[in-house]
Order: structure tokens, then C-alpha cells, then sequence
């Protein structure tokens, strides 16, 4: 099995094939590209009881979106089939979001890639750290620290 397309249709289709909450979520693909990954989600689907988007929404497409990064980057590493998790993140709620969300993740430099490739080529499991920002009417909402592990 090869990692997550790059194409923004492609990529968007795999995501809700693979993992059918990005789906129930209304997760969209915007970009995926040399740059980024950014997702969008309607807040209709993410809302909570007090009309803003559900805590555990914002995280899900926060995550998803580092995860699509930190696969691409184990694709540019020579690896496509490598197992991508998160394994640690921490999380800061900004603001609460009453419109549609957008998250951004920018994709790794090379030298986060050239060394996420040498440790799988030896064999070990790689890292990465990324940050998300969550957006929503233009406003950060969320803003994730994560730490990948692909291998």
C-alpha cells in the first residue's frame, strides 16, 4: 500500500475511504501541495451545543491535516507505504469557532525530511514535528504541536 495522493480530489477521496470520520466531517481537501495541506470543514456538521465548532472537531481535522503532511514528507523520504501515527500533540483552544474551519499544516523542510528518511533507511521509526493552525472566519482557533512517527 502506498501513502495518501497528492492530487487535492484524489487525496480528499482516499481520506474518506480510509477514514470515514473525514467524511461525517465534511472534510475537504483545499491544498496539497510543495507549500501545504489545508483542509476545510463546514461548521454544520462540527457544531456543538453552544452553536460553535465541537472541540473534538477541531482536533480531528487538525490531526488528519499534520497526518496527511507527515505522509506526503514519508513519500518524499522514499517511503509511500510507511505507517504514519500521531504520537503526541499539544493542543491550545484559542477562540471559539463560529464559522467553517480551515486547517493549515506547512509541509516539512528538507532537512526534517532528509532526516526522517535517513532513520528509515535504518531501520528505526522516524519523526516529525508539525504545527497546525485551525482557522475559522479568518481567526486562529486552534493551533496543534504535533509530534509524527512514520515507521
Amino acid at each position: 500500500m502506498s501513502g495518501p495522493p497528492r492530487e487535492a480530489g484524489a487525496l480528499e477521496a482516499f481520506l474518506h475511504r480510509a477514514i470515514p470520520a473525514s467524511a461525517a466531517l465534511g472534510i475537504r481537501v483545499e491544498a496539497s501541495d510543495a507549500a501545504a495541506v489545508r483542509l476545510a470543514a463546514p461548521l454544520a456538521p462540527n457544531v456543538n451545543d453552544k452553536g460553535t465548532a465541537f472541540a473534538g472537531s477541531l482536533y480531528a481535522v487538525a490531526v488528519l491535516c499534520g497526518w496527511v503532511a507527515a505522509s506526503h514528507a514519508a513519500a518524499e523520504a522514499g517511503r509511500p507505504a510507511a505507517p504514519v501515527v500521531i504520537a503526541e500533540a499539544r493542543v491550545r483552544y484559542l477562540r471559539p469557532a463560529r464559522a467553517d474551519l480551515v486547517a493549515a499544516c506547512a509541509r516539512p523542510d528538507a532537512a526534517a525530511v532528509a532526516a526522517l528518511a535517513e532513520r528509515l533507511a535504518a531501520g528505526r521509526r522516524g519523526r516529525l514535528a508539525l504545527d497546525v493552525t485551525v482557522e475559522s472566519a479568518g481567526e486562529a482557533v486552534l493551533a496543534l504541536a504535533g509530534r509524527y512517527v512514520a515507521g
